[in-house]
């Protein structure tokens, strides 16, 4: 390798570290760009012991190779890379008979061209990116930049718009009420179609009250009277807690009414309560119709059924303000409670005394109760009531409210006495 190319060899070597790129990268350009391994040494080895170019300068440390046998290992047309981040091309020739300081100066220009070429084409692509990228329709672009990008010319061309439209919607209604004159129609004919809408619409509603008469009804909820359909007596309802009871006394006789009391069995008749109340006392079998199951429906409406002990117990957690069920103050026997009793009373027995009378809504009445002979008994205003749970084959629980006591009565008696009957939800 001559020394015109020895220096134009280091030449680009210094330039490119200069620009910071790392010796490994330099020759790797050099060596993709036609420069042997052998003279690519030769350029590191004498930048490094900062030898220049001229003959009589002994070259200082290690060399992989000599002078002669790196020339005879190339040609007078080696070129240098453009740049040793980008695409490696055919570089400047360098001949042995120029000037080496020409060469070298020639080699530096073509590098900064690549350089600025590099940063031309990257602001050309940065620049088609945000072109592809940019939104495609009026819509795509918020309305907030819109308005801040409208000129003066903008606005004229929009005001004349709406002119237009303004003259399109005005001469449109005119074209309009000429059709309907020349085709006999009036706003009065309009109004006229419009009742007519209306009368099939309250065709209708006659439609659906007479499918209601017929029986097509809204679902039935506590608390809004039943009507027993056996003998369409009406009956108020009344939650308590999550049960739903009559909150009257059961007036149903299934021809109980027509049985002889007597005291043995079977104790299947009943008869009127006592004090003007309209309600029915029955005995013990006659108010189960005939069943021994607790909770049967006995002589209560389909849906409904006689109460059992425990579920009395649960009314009575229910409503007393201090012992709540499972409380075992309702497990005993006699007068339990606080005043439980005066919450389940009626206001108008004339049998309650205290201010928590009538306030569960349960509205019981003191229609007295019979004893196992059929005779009524109501010296004292008393109720009474069965239960639909026996004790044994002669006796079955009861509850009894008294005006004299607030509390709940719990006992078993005899299944020919005639005592009242609640009914309660299945």
């Amino acid at each position: 390798m001559n020394e015109e190319n020895k220096r134009s060899l280091t030449n680009y070597i210094s330039s490119q570290r200069e620009r910071g790129v790392v010796d490994e990268d330099i020759k790797n350009a050099l060596s993709d760009a036609g420069w042997s391994e052998d003279d690519i040494s030769v350029g590191f080895v004498h930048l490094d012991a900062d030898i220049s170019p001229p003959e009589h300068q002994e070259q200082k440390g290690p060399q992989r190779s000599t002078d002669t046998e790196i020339e005879s290992s190339i040609s007078n047309s080696q070129s240098f890379p453009e740049d040793s981040y980008g695409v490696l091309d055919q570089g400047p020739t360098f001949s042995a008979g120029g000037d080496p300081r020409e060469n070298g100066s020639n080699a530096v220009k073509y590098i900064i061209v690549a350089v600025i070429a590099v940063f031309v084409i990257g602001v050309a692509s940065v620049a088609a990116y945000f072109a592809i990228m940019a939104p495609s329709s009026d819509e795509e672009i918020g309305k907030e930049d819109v308005e801040e990008d409208k000129t003066e010319i903008m606005e004229e061309e929009i005001y004349d718009d709406e002119e237009e439209i303004e003259y399109g919607e005005e001469k449109e209604r005119i074209e309009d009420e000429i059709e309907k004159i020349d085709e006999g129609v009036t706003e009065d004919d309009s109004v006229n179609e419009e009742d007519d809408v209306k009368e099939d619409v309250s065709h209708d509603e006659a439609r659906a009250v007479e499918e209601k008469e017929e029986g097509v009804v809204e679902e039935w909820v506590c608390g809004q009277n039943f009507v027993d359909n056996r003998d369409n007596e009406v009956y108020a309802t009344v939650l308590i807690g999550d049960q739903c009871w009559f909150a009257e006394d059961l007036r149903h006789d299934g021809g109980c009414s027509g049985n002889t009391w007597t005291i043995v069995s079977p104790y299947n008749a009943c008869n009127d309560q006592g004090g003007g109340y309209d309600g029915l006392l029955y005995q013990w079998d006659a108010a189960m119709g005939g069943s021994t199951e607790e909770g049967a429906q006995g002589q209560c409406p389909t849906g409904w059924h006689i109460p059992t002990d425990e579920e009395w117990k649960i009314l009575e957690g229910n409503t007393d303000p201090i012992h709540e069920y499972p409380d075992d103050e309702w497990g005993t026997v006699g007068y339990r409670g606080t005043d439980v009793g005066d919450m389940l009373k009626d206001l108008e027995g004339g049998w309650c005394y205290s201010d928590h009378c009538g306030n569960s809504g349960f509205n019981a009445v003191p229609g007295g109760w019979r004893s196992s002979s059929g005779s009524l008994f109501r010296s004292d205003p008393e109720g009474r009531w069965w239960t639909s749970s026996e004790y044994s084959s002669m006796f079955a629980f009861f509850r009894r409210l008294k005006s004299d006591d607030s509390g709940s009565f719990r006992n078993v008696a005899s299944k020919n006495s005639g005592y009242s009957v609640r009914c309660l939800r299945d």
